[in-house]
Formats: C-alpha cells, structure tokens, sequence
C-alpha cells in the first residue's frame, strides 16, 4: 500500500466504516499514526486534522500526531509523505494547493498521481475566481479562458 492522501480516514473510521489495512498489517496500528498537515498551525486545515485524529486515535486505540509542516504551498509536507515509508502510518491531509500546484508547477518533488494513494474527501469549500478591472468584458469562467 502506497502512502495514503487525505487525514479523512479519520472520518470513515469514526462513522464506523472500515479502513483498509495496509499489506501484511496483521496488528494495525502498532505505533503511532502520523498525520502531515502542509499548512500552518491554528488555520482551518490544521483543526480538522485535530479533530478527526482525535476521533480516528479512540477509534483505532493508538496515538494521532498532527506534525504541521508549511511552505512552498503545501510541497514541503506533501513531499515528506510521498518519501514515507508506504505503511499506511504516515497520512497527509491535502488541501486544494495539492491539486493546483501540478497546473502551476512544473517540476514537483513527487508525482501527486504516483506517490500517494486517495482515501476520501471530508470537507468542500468555495472557490472564487476573480478579475481586476482591466478585465471588465469577463463576466464568466468560459470567457476568461478566452482571454
């Protein structure tokens, strides 16, 4: 099992889903489980990875460390876990710069595709898209591509 995207395994263990257990897992968890939060402390990011470690630590009986680790628009923390050990430990909470930063990007320091393995989605937010005057004539998305 690759290295695991997303702290929100805590939310299907929580609601009493099952987790998946890694290869040869036969005691899993058997040491702490460690979740990488590639923003800094005290945002919205960070209290979601408390709170669903909190839960998913007394659903599994084992200690949830949230290790925060910002920069480089979530590259630092992101590239820490795509070079984890792939035992299903080391979990990173990805936000929307983890999708954006390959259209951004040109060399990451890991292949978003490659290196880590989706586990669910556990929380959504808007995204607004916005133009400065100069760009008056765009009224939607379809005509800002076309600019």
């Amino acid at each position: 099992m690759k290295i695991v995207v997303a702290a929100s395994v805590a939310l299907a263990v929580a609601s009493g889903g099952a987790m998946a257990q890694p290869k040869g897992a036969g005691d899993f968890p058997s040491k702490p489980i460690r979740v990488v939060v590639p923003q800094a402390p005290g945002g919205s990011n960070d209290i979601w990875a408390r709170y669903l470690g909190s839960l998913l630590g007394e659903r599994l009986k084992t200690q949830v460390v949230v290790d925060n680790r910002p920069g480089a628009e979530g590259m630092i923390g992101s590239e820490l876990v795509a070079r984890a050990a792939p035992d299903g430990y080391t979990l990173l909470q990805a936000s929307t710069a983890f999708v954006m930063n390959p259209a951004v990007i040109k060399k990451l320091p890991y292949d978003p595709i490659k290196d880590f393995d989706f586990v669910t989605i556990f929380g959504r937010g808007p995204v607004l898209i916005a133009v400065g005057p100069s760009l008056s004539a765009v009224n939607n998305l379809k005509e800002l591509i076309a600019q």
